[in-house]
């Protein structure tokens, strides 16, 4: 996480922490839905992935031993999961992000990537699917981009852009697979 201790996003996951603005995973999972829609503070928290966020030189990513500390914490698994649910209600509940072109869309490829990677790959699709079906339900209005960011959100958490070699050791790619248990 830039120069913040890695073990922040992991503590905020399992509730035993908090992010910057002092809201904990519960009350990132209670916010209303006009509290989701105003706000883009809570997504790298939540939704962490092991490359750095480009539009925010502040918010927090993985490093591999916090990613592998969370994957193998069953509370943290579970808030992660909580939050993620909560997303689904949300996008369920919601239509202003049905449209050619929204924030919302990056949100929603990092959460695809996120749970893909501290989850499994099998959740990831599976918040992919909802998030298609929904769109495909509405008649298509989100644009192609999108589409496909989302459809590559899986592999484009092993192969974005990697931190700093000294962040992570062997690059995005290599810790990724490492985490998934892929040979590299």
């Amino acid at each position: 996480m830039n120069d913040n201790d890695t073990g922040a996003l992991h503590a905020f996951l399992a509730g035993h922490g908090t992010d910057p603005n002092g809201r904990r995973i519960e009350d990132v999972i209670a916010l209303t839905d006009a509290e989701i829609a105003a706000s883009g503070d809570f997504d790298a928290w939540a939704f962490p992935l092991l490359a750095p966020c480009p539009l925010d030189d502040r918010a927090p990513f993985l490093d591999e031993d916090a990613a592998i500390a969370i994957r193998a914490d069953d509370l943290a698994l579970g808030n992660h999961a909580r939050a993620a649910s909560r997303m689904r209600s949300f996008y369920r509940d919601n239509d202003h992000w049905l449209t050619e072109e929204h924030y919302e869309h990056v949100r929603i490829r990092r959460i695809i990537g996120s749970i893909s990677l501290l989850e499994s790959s099998d959740a990831g699709w599976a918040f992919h699917r909802f998030v298609l079906a929904r769109t495909v339900t509405s008649g298509n209005p989100v644009g192609s981009d999108a589409l496909v960011e989302w459809n590559q959100a899986h592999r484009l958490i092993a192969t974005g852009p990697a931190p700093r070699s000294s962040t992570l050791k062997g690059g995005v790619i290599g810790a990724f697979r490492r985490l998934v248990g892929v040979a590299a």
